[in-house]
């Protein structure tokens, strides 16, 4: 703010200072600050992203309330470089970062006894959906131990 204070600016410039806070930081990103937030604030949505805890797959599609809808074209595709925060059974795990369409990330593969829950306390601006077993055992998780969930997703399993 203070180097722009009497200046008019652009949003770029907003990048280009974040990423200078990260490069001081140390903090590591899988993409500069520009490639990650262009995807976000120049083309129209947000993703949903799909996990099937069976398989470890991950993907990630334009979440249209309408299906029918034709959205414009978009230079990115409509895919997002999403970071992803995750628990397995309440034991937090290392943010992931999905960086294209379709991957394959075996740590969310579960057992019988365990569930999957993504995006913890809603910080990404994406929907999250996951496999029937997966569903399953998170309603049976808010049925029998719902304090094992974060308040603020027990409302986004709702919705």
């Amino acid at each position: 703010l203070e180097h722009f204070k009497f200046n008019n600016t652009v949003y770029t410039d907003l990048w280009d200072h974040l990423q200078m806070a990260v490069d001081e930081t140390g903090t590591e990103l899988p993409r500069s600050v520009k490639d990650i937030m262009d995807r976000w604030v120049l083309q129209m949505g947000f993703p949903v992203v799909t996990i099937n805890t069976v398989t470890g797959q991950i993907s990630q599609e334009h979440f249209l309330l309408d299906p029918e809808t034709k959205p414009e074209p978009s230079e990115f595709n409509y895919e997002w470089f999403v970071p992803i925060t995750w628990t397995k059974n309440e034991a937090i795990k290392p943010q992931y970062w999905l960086l294209q369409k379709n991957t394959q990330f075996d740590d969310m593969k579960t057992n019988a006894n365990e569930w999957v829950l993504a995006n913890i306390n809603m910080v990404g601006y994406y929907r999250v959906n996951y496999d029937e077993q997966n569903w399953e055992r998170l309603l049976n998780a808010l049925q029998t131990s719902r304090e094992s969930i974060p308040v603020i997703n027990r409302a986004q399993l709702i919705d």
